[in-house]
């Protein structure tokens, strides 16, 4: 049996006040603030109802589980069939551009598209500089992963590639301690000797020495006693200057760029 909807009662201040908030046109920040179960929830949702807009519920859980609830309220809200967000500064970039968008006229919005979509064939500056950092709110950390997990099968010989985790024992605060550690990238040989690992980063930052010193120290804990796996970087922002310098010195370390990725 399905259960009757809460009738929503009164609030009437409340809904005048936010109402005149919504008219202004403009952007805001509005704090509701209120005791348990008083209906706050219920106030934001009658309040919503027959416009346009985005409700996300902050729950307890892990980052990625709230980045992926928040992809799927994205989505619903947008009308996307897919969606996904991999960082909350690429979430509310694309809740940005979504509102952006709905404040163009419809006919406008399509001479729009499909002047950039001229112009972007004829382009590749303007698709660098306004395609590329736009990826971020559509491209997810695994599907990244798995993009320099293909690429790195073909670079080496190995017997399988794939991800790695485990607790790795570092000094923290003058003390031993157990961490949790991760691999993007980690191909083995047909003994199951780990022969290359690789960070993935799919930010706008250059990537500099100290996720290059990560890498040399997961290598020694993985090398186990054999030679030192070779060390691959992966970045979409490119590299630092030091870091350019310290694969120029150290053969066993690699840096690839989304270009050297499908052009190789």
């Amino acid at each position: 049996m399905m259960e009757e909807p809460i009738p929503f009662r009164n609030r009437r201040e409340e809904l005048a006040m936010l109402d005149r908030r919504w008219r202004e046109g403009r952007g805001q920040v509005f704090v509701l603030w209120g005791r348990r179960r008083v209906g706050k929830s219920l106030l934001l949702l009658e309040f919503a109802r027959g416009k346009r807009h985005l409700y996300f519920e902050a729950t307890s859980g892990t980052r990625a589980d709230q980045l992926a609830d928040f992809s799927e309220r994205l989505a619903e809200a947008t009308g996307r069939t897919e969606l996904s967000v991999p960082s909350w500064r690429a979430a509310l970039d694309a809740v940005a551009d979504w509102a952006q968008d709905l404040r163009r006229p419809v006919r406008q919005r399509g001479r729009l598209l499909r002047a950039r979509g001229r112009r972007l064939l004829r382009d590749d500056v303007w698709a660098a500089r306004r395609v590329l950092p736009q990826l971020d709110a559509f491209i997810s950390k695994p599907a990244v992963e798995e993009v320099c997990q293909q690429w790195l099968r073909t670079e080496v010989d190995a017997a399988g590639v794939g991800w790695w985790w485990g607790r790795v024992r570092e000094l923290r605060t003058g003390a031993l301690r157990d961490v949790d550690r991760e691999l993007d990238v980690v191909a083995i040989d047909d003994d199951g000797a780990v022969i290359a690992i690789g960070s993935c980063k799919w930010t706008d930052e250059p990537i500099d020495t100290d996720e290059l010193a990560k890498l040399d120290a997961l290598a020694l804990h993985l090398a186990d006693g054999r030679e030192r796996p070779a060390r691959y970087c992966f970045s979409r922002g490119g590299f630092t200057r030091q870091l350019r310098a310290a694969a120029r010195a150290d053969p066993g370390v690699r840096l690839v760029t989304p270009k050297q990725l499908f052009t190789t």
